[in-house]
């Protein structure tokens, strides 16, 4: 049987993306180019800055990509792009490139759905069982999708005004985190306490979601402390939102389950990296026996947060020893990604890293950032906290996963903090 590649092509926000997936399962190469330290000067994605940029973005990505993959648009069969939603100015430069390369090549343009591209992004590391309810979370998206089989859709609820990403951002923007917020009041929320009196958003019997009411509660709240001369604490600000939005968010999907029969639950979108959220519908998945799938894996290197990783782990553009790993193009991060935490990469993506090498033993270095990791780390200065915090969640999820950690060693070259460290998986 003859392998399927396929060409796929992302611009429905602020991130020009392109995939090489070989049947439909196995990912090639991905290249991502964010405009992130653009937008955060605004605060969030202004979408003329976004359409413009991925004018000067998308043949930069399709090279990169045919490069990275040793391939040419000759060995590809089929060119994917989404089409929607998403911002109108973005979504029309990736579709028109897609155009035309499938115009000049004569492959078969395929039109995908964002919402379906998040929903399948789980079928990279298993096969979806039927019948299943998806939860989809993003920064432009709050569903709850019933499936009954494949490529069968229906929308049982969703959000009736802001997306609960967005709504994460806003708040973030609101005590003063840098943009995106959503990562850091995730993190904010596992350190504080829920002290602040702040409503449950839409808590009734339906399966839809409004957000716009939590967040308006939360500026007025830091809006009135501001007026009265008061300190907002923001750990326990964020532990008090995330809780209550986590609390309905897994409330009503469990609820979806419960009344449609279903025992499976995927979690898809840039939201299904929340690390509270993932730990509230593991919990309860387990008290009802549902197969809940945590395949974040695709999600750890598709989604960016441009501060979260702003430090260097590695010298990737100009490394001799990484361009002459022969393991490199099977490694599934490269400099051109940036996971949103590592804690939330799956164990599978774990293994395809500690077995890269016949003895079952790597060394691996990992580079935060973007196109330039090495820019970023530069003027950080608490990139030293910043690289003992990383440590202690590699630990933490090694540990969970029976793998060993048996060196981490840090240096200065230059300006440069370089981190090498090996791992071993125990068998």
């Amino acid at each position: 049987m003859k392998d399927i590649y396929i060409l796929a092509i992302e611009s429905s926000c602020d991130e020009t993306s392109m995939s090489i997936i070989k049947n439909g399962r196995e990912e090639i190469a991905t290249v991502v180019l964010s405009q992130i330290d653009i937008h955060k000067n605004y605060g969030g994605v202004v979408p003329e800055i976004a359409s413009r940029n991925h004018i000067e973005n998308i043949t930069i990505v399709l090279d990169e990509i045919l490069n990275k993959s040793n391939m040419t648009l000759d060995e590809i069969d089929a060119i994917g792009v989404t089409y929607g939603p998403g911002l109108i100015g973005s979504l029309l430069i990736g579709v028109q490139a897609a155009k035309t390369i499938a115009l000049v090549t004569g492959k078969p343009l395929i039109p995908v759905h964002h919402i379906a591209g998040h929903i399948y992004a789980n079928n990279l590391e298993k096969r979806l069982q039927f019948p299943l309810i998806a939860l989809v979370v993003s920064g432009g998206h709050s569903e709850l999708i019933y499936m009954k089989e494949d490529y069968s859709f229906e929308r049982i609820g969703g959000t009736l005004d802001d997306a609960v990403g967005e709504c994460y951002d806003k708040v973030g923007k609101v005590i003063g985190v840098p943009y995106p917020g959503g990562p850091k009041v995730d993190k904010l929320a596992h350190e504080g306490k829920d002290t602040y009196d702040l409503p449950y958003p839409l808590d009734d019997k339906s399966y839809n979601f409004s957000f716009s009411g939590i967040k308006s509660a939360v500026i007025n709240l830091v809006h009135n402390e501001k007026q009265r001369g008061n300190e907002i604490n923001k750990e326990d600000l964020c532990t008090t939102f995330q809780n209550r939005v986590v609390t309905i968010l897994t409330k009503k999907t469990m609820r979806a389950l419960k009344e449609y029969n279903v025992k499976n639950l995927i979690l898809a979108g840039g939201v299904s990296a929340n690390k509270g959220l993932r730990n509230s519908l593991e919990e309860a998945c387990k008290k009802e026996n549902i197969d809940f799938e945590d395949n974040s894996a695709f999600h750890s290197f598709v989604i960016s947060d441009g501060d979260n990783m702003q430090w260097t782990m590695g010298e990737f553009l100009d490394s001799p020893v990484y361009y002459g790993n022969k393991d490199r193009n099977r490694s599934p991060v490269s400099w051109t990604l940036c996971p949103i935490n590592l804690s939330v990469v799956s164990t599978s993506t774990w293994n395809r890293f500690v077995t890269m090498k016949k003895d079952n033993s790597s060394v691996i270095e990992y580079g935060g950032g973007y196109q330039y990791p090495d820019e970023f780390a530069k003027n950080r200065p608490n990139r030293e906290e910043l690289l003992i915090e990383f440590a202690q969640r590699m630990n933490w999820h090694f540990k969970k996963l029976n793998i060993k950690i048996f060196g981490f060693i840090c240096f200065k070259r230059g300006n440069t903090l370089k981190t090498t460290y090996g791992v071993q998986k125990v068998i």
